[in-house]
């Protein structure tokens, strides 16, 4: 079988191991880049995990507490709905500013989903109050 070749931004990829079974396609798609230095630090997997490590070492109270809403970020955030029924959701991404908005917008759609809270269209943004019979 020949190997088909994909071109992006000017390098070539060559799949290597396509498997095709009865159920379906699958399994394996072994990609093999070509035209790069791996002696330069910019593709050096273990630089770039160096990298991170200082990252995250000189930053370690910041992570730590961005980490810690996280992990609470559901109840952080009925609790703002619950004193603030109807607030605006675009208002909430100052009073937790340690938390990314693309968090905060999951973490809010799943309350929605799982019918924690209701989330109505108004304007360029969201309205946001506690279901019925949603306490907190």
């Amino acid at each position: 079988m020949k190997r088909p070749h994909l071109t992006s931004r000017g390098t070539k990829r060559f799949v290597n191991n396509l498997t095709i079974h009865e159920g379906g396609i699958v399994l394996s798609l072994i990609f093999r880049l070509f035209g790069h230095n791996s002696k330069d630090p910019c593709f050096s997997y273990i630089q770039s995990t160096k990298d991170y490590l200082i990252e995250l070492t000189e930053n370690y109270d910041t992570y730590k507490i961005r980490f810690e809403k996280e992990s609470r970020l559901d109840t952080i955030l009925l609790d703002i709905i619950s004193n603030d029924n109807g607030i605006s959701q675009r208002k909430l991404y100052p009073l937790i500013p340690e938390v990314p908005q693309a968090t905060i917008r999951k973490a809010v759609d799943g309350l929605a989903k799982d019918g924690k809270i209701i989330k109505e269209k108004k304007g360029s943004s969201y309205t946001l109050r506690l279901a019925e019979g949603e306490k907190n």
